[in-house]
């Protein structure tokens, strides 16, 4: 089991993100406007930087 989280992000900044190792394209989702995250591999700090990011962008 892998601890994965969906966050809306901006095109361009998921392009910048999308690392095939930590930050994926979006399961089930738009692979445009949403990635994937591995939590286990994740930068604590950055996952929370881009929680808040989505939450605005899904406002």
């Amino acid at each position: 089991m892998v601890d994965v989280l969906n966050l809306k992000c901006e095109k361009d900044l998921a392009i910048l993100l999308k690392d095939g190792k930590t930050i994926l394209p979006a399961y089930h989702m738009n692979k445009k406007n949403w990635i994937s995250i591995l939590l286990e591999e994740a930068n604590e700090e950055m996952v929370l930087d881009l929680i808040a990011q989505s939450y605005e962008l899904t406002l």
